[in-house]
C-alpha cells in the first residue's frame, strides 16, 4: 500500500544510471557565464508495488528487483531548452524531532551532491544534507536513516536503473543526464526518452520524491542589468505534478488507545519470528533480518514499520502504560474504531509473511488507567501555488479527525493580530481518518504583510464516530455515569502559511529599513544552501522578477549589497515582509503579485514606476529571521480546553442493560397497548 504524502518544499536527487561509457562532466558553470540559479520539474513517479504498476500486470515497472523498494520515473514535462548536465535527484524526508522533518536530498554520490548544494560561501555543505548524512546520521529517536543505494542484505539490485534501447540496463553510478532541442529529458547514450527505476532502503519508512534539475546560467551582463535568463522565453521555473507530494512505502500499521481511538507514539513495538526450535524470539529476528530496528519506536501517529523476509512473525508492544488486548477483550475498544482503523492485531497473532507481501496491522493497547492523549504535531506540510492565485495546503497530522482553524494574521508593531478565514473538517478538506489533509486558501484575499496562521486541534473521536442513534445514547449514558471520564488538554499545533508571489516587483531594504542600491536578490527554499535564482536591483534599489524564475514552492527572499553607511550585508525576509515593506509600491503601482507574469507577459515590462521609494523605512524587528517555524506547544503549554469521554467497560455494560431495559420495557407498553385496542 503506497501513501502520498504532502512535502513541504522537499528535493531528492536521484542520479540516472548510465554506462561506463559515460564520464560526466561537473563542472558547474560555463566559460564567461554565471550560475544564477536553478529550474526543476518533478518527475512521474510509479510505485512498483503497487499491482497495476508490475511487470507481469502489464504496468509500468520492468526487469526484476525488490518492487517493495523501487520507484519507477518518467517526464513529460519539457525544459525548452537543450542542456547535457541535468541532474536527477532523491530527497528523503527525515524526523529530526518529533514534530519536524528535514529533507536529506542526494544524487546519489558525493561529488555530486557537492557540486549541485555548495555555494563558495558554504563549500562544506556537503556535510550537510547529502549522501553522507542519509548514510550515517540519526533520527531524532536514536535510529539510523540507514540510506542504501548500492546492496542491502546481500540484494544488489539496490542503485539507479536505466531503460537503453527498450531494454533494462542494470544499475550503473549516478551520472548527469541531458535534455534534447526540445527540451526533453532524455537518455544520454540513446536519446530515448529518459525512464528511471531507483531503488533505495532506509531503515524505516519515510517520505521520497524525485526531481530532475537544470542550472540556470547568464552572462554577468545580464546578472547586472535587466531580467536575467530572458533569452530562455516563457520557461516555467518549476513545474509541479502529483509526484512532488512524494511517496512512501514499506508494510506498515498504527498503535492506538483503544479507549479514545487517539494514536500512542513512543511505544516498543517488538517483532519476533519462529526459529528452528518453534519459538517466536526477537533476537531470531534481528539476525534473520539485520537491518530492522528491534524495537521500532512507534511515531506521532502511532506509525510503526518492519522490512522482513518471508516468516511467522508475532508483534509484541512494551509501555509502561498500556498492555495488548487478546481477542477476547475486543468489547474494551470504543465504538467507531473501524472507521479508523482495520486488520486489528490482538496479542500472540501471528503474522505469515510471504511472497514478499505487504502485511498491515493496527494493534489497540488498553490501559486500566485512562491516559492523556499524546501530543498533536503537523507530520508533513506542502504548500502549492496555483495559478488562479490560490494556494493548496496539504499534508498529514498525527491525530485522525482533528480540527483545523485558518487565521489571517498580520504583525504591527510587533504584535500579531489575527482573524477568523475558515474552519476545516472531514467534511471539507480537514484532517481525515489518516490525519491527511488538502484545503485551498485564496491568497488574493491578503493584504500585503498578511499570511496565514494554521491551527489543529484534537476532537473527541469517540463522539465523532457515533453515527447511529443506539450507540450515541449508549455513549452519552456512559459519560453520565462513568468515573473513568476525565478533562484532556486539547491537543494543538500551529504552523504559518506564506504568502508564494508568482511576480516579484518592489525595492529592496535593508534590515535597518534603508534602500539599498545595486543589492543582489536572491531567491532561497530550504533544501539547499544554493540560491534558487539571483539578480540585480538598480541603482535605486528596485528590482523585478517574473514567474519562470520563482519557484512554485515556498520560498524566501535575500539582499545583499552596502546601503551607503555600513559594509555589505545580507538581509533575509519572508514574503509576507517583503509585501509588507512595499505596500505603497503595489498600492500606487497597481501590482499583482498573485498573477502568472512571463518576462515576455509582463504587462509593466515597458513602465517605469512613478512611485517614489521612501529612503527609510519602519522595519519588522523580526526581518532577519528565516520563515516562521512549524510549531508544536508543548503539553505542559496547553490549557484543558476540551473534556474527552473514556469509557469505563463496567459502566458501559451498564448503560447497554438500562438502554435495552427501556427499549424492552417500551416495546412491552406498545404490546400491551395494542392488546387492550384488540380485545375491546
Amino acid at each position: 500500500m503506497v501513501k502520498c504524502f504532502s512535502f513541504k518544499s522537499v528535493v531528492l536527487f536521484l542520479f540516472i544510471s548510465g554506462l561506463l561509457l559515460l564520464s560526466p562532466r561537473l563542472q558547474t558553470v560555463r566559460a564567461a557565464e554565471t550560475f544564477n540559479g536553478f529550474r526543476f520539474v518533478c518527475m512521474d513517479q510509479y510505485y512498483c508495488d503497487d499491482q497495476e504498476n508490475r511487470p507481469e500486470n502489464g504496468g509500468k515497472c520492468w526487469g526484476e528487483g525488490y518492487y517493495t523498494h523501487r520507484m519507477h520515473l518518467e517526464s513529460n514535462v519539457s525544459f525548452e531548452v537543450s542542456d547535457d548536465e541535468i541532474y536527477i535527484t532523491e530527497c528523503v524526508e527525515v524526523p529530526v524531532q518529533e514534530d519536524s522533518t528535514v529533507e536529506y536530498c542526494t544524487t546519489g554520490d558525493p561529488n555530486l551532491d557537492s557540486q549541485l548544494f555548495c555555494t563558495p560561501e558554504d563549500p562544506g555543505c556537503e556535510a550537510g544534507r547529502g549522501l553522507y548524512n542519509l548514510q550515517n546520521a540519526h533520527h531524532y529517536n536514536g535510529n539510523p536513516i540507514g540510506y542504501n543505494i548500492t546492496n542491502v542484505n546481500g540484494n544488489d539490485d539496490y542503485g539507479v536503473h536505466y531503460l537503453q534501447n527498450g531494454n533494462h540496463v542494470e544499475k550503473t553510478p549516478p551520472i548527469l543526464v541531458a535534455t534534447n532541442a526540445n527540451g526533453n529529458l532524455i537518455n544520454p547514450v540513446t536519446g530515448e526518452r529518459l525512464v528511471i527505476e531507483w531503488q533505495s532502503f532506509t531503515n524505516q519508512g519515510m517520505i521520497r520524491r524525485y526531481l530532475a534539475w537544470d542550472r540556470v546560467t547568464i552572462s554577468p551582463d545580464e546578472l547586472e542589468g535587466g531580467i536575467g535568463g530572458q533569452q530562455q522565453d516563457d520557461l516555467n521555473f518549476a513545474i509541479l505534478s502529483a509526484s512532488c507530494e512524494g511517496e512512501g512505502w514499506d508494510p506498515y500499521g498504527y498503535v492506538f488507545d483503544a479507549r479514545t481511538l487517539l494514536p500512542v507514539d513512543e511505544s516498543n513495538v517488538f517483532i519476533a519470528e519462529l526459529n528452528p526450535s518453534g519459538v517466536f524470539d526477537r533476537g531470531y529476528a534481528s539476525s534473520q533480518n539485520p537491518l530492522i530496528s528491534n524495537p521500532y519506536i512507534s511515531a506521532a501517529n502511532g506509525f510503526f514499520s518492519f522490512f522482513v523476509e518471508d516468516g511467522d512473525y508475532k508483534l509484541q508492544i512494551e509501555d509502561p502504560q498500556y498492555r495488548t488486548l487478546l481477542p477476547s477483550e475486543s468489547t474494551l475498544i470504543s465504538v467507531g474504531y473501524d472507521q479508523i482503523y482495520d486488520d486489528i492485531y490482538f496479542a500472540d497473532d501471528t503474522i505469515q509473511q510471504r511472497n514478499g507481501q505487504q502485511e498491515h496491522r493496527d494493534i489497540p493497547v488498553y490501559s486500566e488507567t485512562p491516559q492523556q492523549p499524546s501530543p498533536l504535531v503537523i507530520m508533513r506540510e506542502f504548500t502549492k501555488p496555483n495559478r488562479n492565485g490560490t494556494l493548496t495546503y496539504s499534508g498529514q497530522v498525527s491525530h485522525p479527525f482533528a480540527k483545523l482553524t485558518v487565521d489571517v494574521c498580520e504583525e504591527i508593531n510587533n504584535v500579531e493580530n489575527c482573524n477568523l478565514y475558515e474552519t476545516f473538517t472531514r467534511t471539507n478538506g480537514g484532517p481525515d481518518k489518516r490525519g491527511e489533509f488538502e484545503v485551498i486558501l485564496d491568497q488574493r484575499d491578503l493584504e500585503p504583510g498578511q499570511y496565514f496562521r494554521m491551527l489543529f486541534e484534537t476532537t473527541d473521536l469517540i463522539a465523532q464516530n457515533n453515527n447511529n442513534l443506539v450507540s450515541r445514547a449508549v455513549h452519552y449514558i456512559a459519560s453520565l455515569f462513568a468515573p473513568g471520564e476525565v478533562s484532556a488538554q486539547t491537543r494543538s499545533a500551529l504552523a504559518v502559511v506564506e504568502p508564494i508571489p508568482s511576480y516579484l516587483e518592489g525595492y529592496a531594504y535593508d534590515q535597518s529599513g534603508l534602500l539599498i542600491p545595486n543589492a543582489l536578490v536572491s531567491i532561497h527554499v530550504d533544501f539547499t544552501n544554493a540560491p534558487i535564482y539571483q539578480k540585480r536591483a538598480d541603482a535605486q534599489g528596485h528590482f523585478k522578477i517574473t514567474s519562470e524564475f520563482i519557484p512554485q514552492t515556498p520560498y524566501t527572499l535575500a539582499f545583499t549589497g552596502s546601503n551607503g553607511q555600513q559594509s555589505q550585508q545580507k538581509t533575509k525576509l519572508t514574503t509576507a515582509q517583503f509585501l509588507a515593506q512595499n505596500k505603497g509600491f503595489i498600492d500606487v503601482e497597481n501590482v499583482n503579485p498573485y498573477v502568472f507574469t512571463t518576462a515576455n507577459s509582463d504587462p509593466r515590462r515597458a513602465v517605469t514606476p512613478t512611485y517614489v521609494p521612501d529612503p527609510q523605512i519602519s522595519i519588522d524587528p523580526n526581518i532577519v529571521a528565516q520563515n516562521k517555524p512549524s510549531l508544536s506547544p508543548k503539553p505542559e503549554q496547553q490549557t484543558p480546553t476540551e473534556t474527552v469521554s473514556q469509557p469505563n467497560s463496567i459502566f458501559l455494560v451498564a448503560a447497554i442493560v438500562l438502554l435495552l431495559a427501556g427499549v424492552v420495557g417500551g416495546l412491552l407498553a406498545i404490546y400491551i397497548y395494542r392488546k387492550r385496542m384488540i380485545e375491546e
